[in-house]
Parts: structure tokens; sequence; C-alpha cells
């Protein structure tokens, strides 16, 4: 484990340098303030505990490496949930999308949806949440079933308030966006992230697994349950990245009229108000920002879990 810490702090040291060459080589250098911000923070803890290669209870997560091509990388264990460990392995930030690709096209035969995590200061926050629950994963996914999302999202918006807007006159083309999972606040690739194989077929169900939600702002895991299993169904949402504050989903069906992205629009603010953090937003610029877009990413103010 020494190892492993010195490890993670070298290679902390080493990119960090690299962030201030990469932005003194920049056109669009971002404020000083941001800069220094990024340097200060201490290196992320190391990811998860290293699974010995003759543990048995790890098969199915070998397979699944294996018919990824990444049968070579050793498994950790990542957080320990409901008597399942959800293991998975560490990767540097730059390749963490490729693995999932690589894990996602095996989900139907391993049964493990793979999740990018973040670094080891997220991985972290999901350890704390799992760790102060009392739910199992089971029971939060039966809680969301049971749920009323209608009456839920009436009240979250009755309560804001948030502003129609005008519709746009030309609607922009998708922009891609970039991860903030596994890139860092100045756009360079975090050097060490995690990617979960969650024991489930379902992407819904994955925060359930995380225990994740629960905090100011951000809806309960069953809650997120149950937005996931709606957006799987409507527009083939997917779930790709799970930060500590964040969650990146890949859409395979996005909306392509103006109905269909305001109802949408309005799902989301009551969801993630973040979306409008800044008083300058309204819902029909969100739901323009909806249509045709192949990403969402959706977050919550960072605070204590």
């Amino acid at each position: 484990m020494k190892e492993r810490v010195f490890l993670g702090v070298a290679v902390a040291a080493l990119f960090g340098g690299l962030a201030v060459w990469a932005m003194v080589a920049r056109r669009d250098r971002p404020d000083a303030e941001l800069v220094a911000s990024v340097m200060a923070r201490p290196p992320a803890p190391p990811i998860g505990e290293p699974i010995a290669g003759d543990d048995a209870s790890a098969a199915t997560e070998r397979r699944a490496l294996e018919r990824a091509m990444l049968g070579g990388l050793p498994l950790v264990r990542i957080v320990e949930r409901a008597d399942v460990g959800v293991l998975g392995l560490v990767l540097a930030g730059r390749d963490a999308l490729g693995a999932w690709e690589r894990l996602h096209e095996g989900v139907g035969e391993s049964g493990r949806w793979p999740l990018v995590l973040g670094d080891g200061w997220a991985v972290r926050a999901h350890e704390n949440a799992t760790r102060t629950t009392a739910d199992t994963p089971e029971a939060i996914v039966r809680r969301a079933r049971s749920l009323d999302l209608d009456g839920w999202i009436a009240t979250r918006l009755a309560s804001s308030r948030p502003r129609e807007g005008d519709w746009p006159e030309e609607i922009p083309d998708p922009v891609p966006v970039r991860s903030r999972v596994v890139r860092d606040a100045l756009d360079l690739p975090v050097p060490e992230v995690a990617v979960a194989l969650v024991p489930t077929r379902d992407p819904a169900e994955v925060p359930a697994w995380l225990a994740f939600g629960n905090w100011a702002g951000c809806p309960e895991p069953a809650v997120h349950v149950a937005m996931l299993a709606r957006w799987r169904e409507r527009y083939g949402a997917e779930v790709v990245a799970l930060g500590a504050d964040v969650i990146e989903l890949r859409i395979a069906r996005p909306p392509t009229d103006r109905d269909a992205s305001m109802a949408l629009a309005r799902e989301q603010i009551a969801y993630a108000p973040e979306l409008l953090a800044d008083g300058t937003r309204s819902i029909a610029q969100i739901a323009a920002s909806r249509i045709g877009a192949p990403t969402w990413t959706l977050r919550w103010p960072r605070t204590s879990r």
C-alpha cells in the first residue's frame, strides 16, 4: 500500500507539472486562480484494495476483463455493498472511456455494467455513501419503482419556478462535451481513475449500488434510479460515468422536436437545478441544447457526503 501511495503522489506531481506547461502553451489560458486551485489540490488517495489473482469471488469480473481484452489489468475492490463488493480496475484517465466501450459490449454476458467513477477523491465519496446507508440496492430499486416521479417533478418545479424563456430562432449543432470525470478543471486527463463493474445489466440501477445522492440539492438514490429508468425507456439513456457530484449519460435517441425537448428540460431542471444556477438560462435554452445531443451531463453542488 505504501508503494501505491508513493506512486500516486509521484504521478500527481508529474501531471501537475504537465498541467502548468500545458497552460503556458495555451492561448486561452484560464485565470491564475483556477490554475492555482488545481495545483494546490492534494494528491488523490489510492483507489480500492487489490484482489488476489486466485480469489474465486472475482471470477465473473475477470472473465469480463478478458472478453474486453483487458485481462492483464489487476482488479481492485472499490466499495463494499450488500455483502457483494463492487469490483473494478484502475486506469489512466485518458484510457477510461475506451475501456468503458469495450466492457459495455459484454454486459449481456457478464451481467456487470461498466461505470467510470473518477479519481480517488470521487471513489472515497462513493465509499462514504455506501458505508453510511442502511438501504440495500434492491430496496432502493423497489422504492424507485413505486415512486410517483411526475408528482416529485411537479413539486420541485413549483418550489423553484424556473423561467420559461423564448425558443431560440436557430438550434445550434450539438457540441461534444468533455467528461468532467476523466478530465480536470484545466481540461487535462486525470492521472488515475476507477472503472467499476457494477453487478447489474440495467444502467438505471447503478445509483442504487453506490447509494448516490441525498445531499443538498441532490435527490435521494431512488429518484436517480427512477429518472434514469424513464430516460432509458424514452431516449436510450445509459450512464457512463458517476463522479462525486456528476452523472454523465450517453443518449441513443435524443429528442428531435420542441415539445419533447421542453418536457425533458423541465424534468432535468427539477432533477438537477444546477442547470440554471447562474440565473441566465431558461427552460427553453436547456431544451434547445438537448435536441440531437448525444450526451448529457448533470451535476449538483459539490458538498460533503
